[in-house]
Order: structure tokens, then C-alpha cells, then sequence
């Protein structure tokens, strides 16, 4: 089982909303012939935070990654591979790690 995970920082010029890169991934899949390798596409809400999981079979692999709304300009964003045979521990290696995750709150001045 891999995962990795790293921040990231976005402007207001360049924000894409959870949905958007949702929508955005999927259509992705389908042009690429890969819709039937879908696990999941959902944006869940974890500690007033929601994330974007996006996970798809390949073979006996699956490969899933995640990303989360920003707060201020920030957010955190990475993947897990795992067996296919592990599906049910990696899924919850993921969701035990995105209940830990926590961020500050945006300052006013919106530098963070």
C-alpha cells in the first residue's frame, strides 16, 4: 500500500471547484475508454472539510486520489494504490487519514 499526500496552493485567479474537478476527471475516463474502471467519484465532508475522492481499478490495483476544498489559499491533496485484495483496508487508510487532517482558519487578510 502507497500513499502520498502534499499542500497545495491555489489563487482565486486559477480556483476550480471539487465539482468541477470531478466533472472534469470523469469526462477524462470516458474519452479515454477507461469509464468501466470507475470506483468512485464523490465529494464527501469530512470534519467541516469536504474532499474529492476519485478511484478507479486497474487490473488488480486500485489507484484512488483525493483533493480538498481550499481554506484560505491552501488545501491538501494526494493518492493511495493498493491491492485490490487490500481494497477494504486501504479505503480505510484513506478515511483515517483525511478524519486527521486539519486546518487553521483563513486569515482576514486571506494570506494563508
Amino acid at each position: 500500500m502507497l500513499l502520498a499526500f502534499s499542500d497545495y496552493s491555489e489563487t482565486k485567479n486559477n480556483f476550480k471547484a471539487l465539482e468541477d474537478r470531478r466533472d472534469e476527471w470523469l469526462g477524462g475516463m470516458n474519452k479515454g475508454g477507461l469509464k468501466s474502471n470507475i470506483n468512485r467519484a464523490e465529494i464527501i465532508m469530512i470534519n467541516n472539510t469536504r474532499f474529492l475522492i476519485m478511484s478507479l481499478k486497474n487490473g488488480d490495483e486500485y489507484y484512488s486520489s483525493f483533493i480538498s476544498d481550499r481554506k484560505g489559499s491552501r488545501g491538501i491533496s494526494g493518492s493511495i494504490q493498493y491491492k485490490a485484495e487490500d481494497r477494504e483496508k486501504g479505503e480505510k487508510v484513506l478515511l483515517d487519514f483525511l478524519k486527521h487532517i486539519s486546518f487553521n482558519a483563513p486569515s482576514l487578510s486571506g494570506d494563508n
